[in-house]
């Protein structure tokens, strides 16, 4: 179960159905095989059985395969979620029954092996995917010759389609008749639950079983539906943790994400899917690869022995076996490890020395920070250590000098205060300690009790070449924090990150911008509170990161109260947030919007408090399907008696995140009303726009090495122009923007970058322009144009000229 702000409670309750097994689901590993223009024998072997560096069978490996379509319909519409017609239908099934290629070559596959390794030991089962039958598509066609063309509109031509499907996918499985495989069933495409879909899915499971076939499901981290995947008529549900995808979350979840999903899919007899990102070229995409088959050990999570699906990017466990190098080798040798349960080793163990090191400077040892044995749904008693969160310290000594990028922090509080603070690390190189890097923490409260302490993994920078030691310190209110482990992440590449610059963190305004879906225009202090939902347009939006909204009262106060008007319930996704902190202080934040950063820390807020989603006091619910209902209410936090002018407050949201008034009381005076704010990320664009800023992105200090879209700001047409707000006025001697060029995707960099400074915003210096050349060849490469800029500026404009086609910029550095 979660606990408040989300986080994982690490039990189940004794009567928990423990994981789908594979003599249950009637198979162990499906390997997801999605279509690809060529597709071979030679293309399947190393699923079949694991091959060594001849391409010889070693053993048996996958013993399933799902076949399905993603895009590549004729009509161009997606097989996932779009108005397909019958041409795209019968295209997957010519395509899947080519001879030589799909089945055939899985057969052929499955026979080379066994002439080595002999028959398997039961048939490999086989599945095909059910193309999501969209009710957008009202003439699909005549599948069954009937006179007259399905209209997917209609319940009972939707349920024809599928019907018709089934039996036609079937006729053709018996007729290639592949003795070494076996029709398990068909695999329900669409990953969530949509509005009206329950009705078709329960059609199809019951047309499946009339036919002695089984259904399977694979949503999405807990997608709409998922916990009712029995009700739905399904026989086998694998959930997805999507810790994996890397391009799509920036970093922003973390390993405890594969806890709690082997929690929830235990708690509700579900498998766990095994997820590859770019695992061939990104070494941090494949150490969270290895965390998967790590942390499915019976020694963490256990979902090894339950039943699993494998979903990879392309082909890249084939590529894998076929790269020369080393390392990709043995990746793919622990994936073989992984499905014979033989253990995978977790990559970010540390392996070393511990000791906690208390306020009056006693040392205790504690070995089991660093043993890489973590609490977890099976393991919830397993030993964790108290530090105080007043001075508290923890020093690990490294084994050998090893080269770092961040550490992960498994924490938890036993508090109805819940706690907020700094948390700090330093670095001993060549017997020296330096400041490494910190993160805010904010965890909401959580009293221990009987169901587990409420716990988060929770990184925090500590670059270094060459650690000897590492010490963390947690700056802020006395309580006991209570530490699972200490883990690694290793050194990112050189280009991904910068160093703090002037600009790191600054405030900025782009143009042309992109229009926001739920816009900011002073809303959240304007006195008028959403009443009737979201769609009244008094509320401020975002979706799925967590935001910062920090208000300047303009004068110091006395604040007793803090009210937050919210939107929820869980119409159109909208929900009230986990969790929210509220920070007060009297000098304002520096860039509060920063949650960590390298070398020294910031001063940690005067006081903060806490509200969870288990707090809010509702105002209106109407239900608008069962159990959702589009509802207003607030967050109140109370007894503050604490002076200060700024107030930040801290969202952790659910889905979208719909703020519509804050008020911040004084001697019983919204002193808040009318008053300046700043939110970042800025809200979200509209549906529509690619590529928009979030007022976060151009000073972040990572850059965008390939096409990574949550790290770039895009322009397909106009004049791009920036500029930033360095606060004060500062010596700048240089600009660098760091663009992506060569092509791909017309994806070009700018012919020229043009920079002028000011010291008021209004009077700018004569410009200075470097012209930037673009590499071409259908790429995406990053390119750092430097433009020297000598002056004394808080304002930093940059003009780029476009060439055609896409300018996407991913950091502007200032020095």
């Amino acid at each position: 179960m979660l606990g408040p702000g989300g986080a994982l409670l690490l039990a189940v309750a004794a009567s928990a159905a423990g994981y789908l097994t594979p003599e249950e689901a009637g198979f162990a590993d499906c390997m997801l095989i999605y279509n690809q223009p060529e597709r071979s024998t030679e293309h399947l072997m190393p699923y079949v059985a694991r091959l060594d560096a001849d391409g010889t069978p070693v053993e048996w490996l996958f013993d399933s395969f799902l076949f399905l379509f993603y895009g590549g319909a004729p009509s161009g519409a997606s097989y996932y979620n779009g108005p397909t017609n019958l041409g795209d239908w019968l295209h997957s099934l010519d395509t899947w029954f080519e001879a030589g290629r799909d089945l055939d070559a899985l057969a052929e596959a499955v026979e080379r092996a066994a002439a080595v390794l002999g028959p398997p030991p039961k048939p490999i089962q086989v599945m095909f995917s059910i193309h999501y039958p969209s009710a957008a598509q009202t003439d699909f066609g005549d599948p069954a010759g009937e006179g007259r063309n399905l209209n997917l509109s209609e319940p009972a031509d939707r349920e024809r389609l599928v019907s018709w499907y089934i039996d036609e996918t079937t006729r053709r499985f018996r007729a290639a008749n592949h003795a070494d495989l076996e029709l398990w069933g068909f695999y329900w495409m669409n990953e969530d639950m949509g509005h009206g879909d329950d009705v078709i899915v329960r059609a199809a499971a019951d047309q499946l079983h009339d036919r002695g076939l089984r259904f399977l499901w694979i949503p999405y981290y807990r997608a709409p539906g998922y916990s009712r995947w029995r009700d739905l008529g399904f026989d086998v549900a694998i959930l997805q943790p999507n810790y994996a995808f890397l391009e799509q979350h920036g970093g922003r979840i973390r390993s405890d994400r594969l806890i709690e999903t082997a929690a929830l899919a235990s708690s509700l007899g579900m498998g766990v899917e095994i997820e590859a990102g770019s695992i061939l070229a990104d070494p941090r995409a494949r150490a969270i690869f290895r965390d998967y088959l790590a942390f499915g050990g019976g020694e963490l999570c256990g979902y090894g022995d339950g039943v699993k699906a494998y979903y990879q990017g392309g082909e890249y466990f084939r590529e894998l076996r076929l790269s020369d190098d080393p390392d990709a080798g043995r990746l793919y040798d622990e994936i073989a490890d992984f499905i014979h349960g033989r253990g995978v080793a977790l990559p970010g163990a540390l392996r070393g020395s511990a000791r906690i090191i208390e306020p009056t400077g006693r040392a205790v040892a504690a070995p089991e920070l660093v043993d890489g044995l973590l609490a977890t749904h099976l393991h919830p008693d397993r030993s964790t250590r108290a530090v105080s969160g007043d001075l508290g310290a923890i020093e690990l000594e490294l084994p050998t000098p090893r080269a770092l990028a961040e550490l992960e922090v498994s924490l938890a509080i036993d508090s109805m205060e819940g706690w907020s603070g700094i948390l700090e690390t330093e670095v001993r190189e060549e017997a020296t300690w330096r400041a490494a890097g910190w993160r805010r923490v904010a965890l909401p409260p959580q009293p221990s009790t009987d169901t587990g302490r409420s716990r988060r993994t929770l990184p925090v920078p500590a670059a270094s070449p060459a650690a000897e030691a590492i010490r963390l310190r947690f700056r802020g209110p006395a309580a006991d924090l209570w530490v699972d482990e200490v883990m690694a992440v290793g050194l990112a590449p050189e280009a991904t990150a910068l160093a703090d610059h002037l600009a790191r963190g600054a405030g900025y305004t782009v143009s042309p911008d992109a229009p926001r879906a739920y816009p900011d225009d002073g809303r959240l202090t304007d006195g008028e509170v959403s009443t009737e939902g979201f769609s009244q347009g008094r509320s401020v939006g975002w979706h799925g990161v967590p935001a910062v909204v920090c208000l300047d009262l303009e004068a110091s106060h006395r604040v007793d109260e803090i009210i937050i008007h919210c939107d929820g319930g869980g119409y159109a996704s909208v929900h009230y947030p986990r969790a929210v902190c509220a920070e007060l202080t009297v000098e304002p934040p520096a860039r509060p919007h920063l949650g960590m950063g390298h070398g020294e820390a910031p001063v940690r807020p005067v006081a903060a408090v806490f509200a969870t989603a288990t707090d809010v006091q509702v105002d209106r619910a109407v239900e608008v399907a069962p159990g959702v209902q589009d509802s207003q209410g607030r967050f109140t936090l109370a007894d503050l008696d604490e002076e200060a002018r700024y107030v930040t407050l801290r969202f952790e949201p659910e889905a979208w995140l719909m703020v519509s008034e804050v008020e911040v009381l004084s001697g019983g005076e919204n002193v808040a009303l009318r008053k300046p704010y700043r939110c970042w990320p800025r809200p979200n664009a509209s549906h529509e726009e690619r590529y928009a800023d979030d007022g976060v992105l151009l000073t972040d200090g990572t850059l965008a090495t390939a096409f990574e879209p949550p790290k770039v700001v895009g322009w397909s047409a106009g004049a791009p122009e920036v500029i930033l707000d360095l606060a004060s006025p500062t010596a700048v001697t240089e600009v660098t923007v760091h663009v992506l060029g060569g092509g791909l995707y017309g994806i070009v960099a700018p012919s020229a970058v043009e920079v002028s400074l000011s010291e008021d915003g209004e009077t700018w210096s004569a410009p200075t322009t470097t012209e930037c050349a673009d590499p071409g060849g259908e790429r995406a490469v990053h390119i750092a144009t430097w433009v020297p800029c000598a002056g004394t500026a808080r304002f930093v404009r940059v003009r780029l000229t476009s060439r055609g086609g896409w300018i996407m910029v991913s950091e502007i550095e200032v020095r």
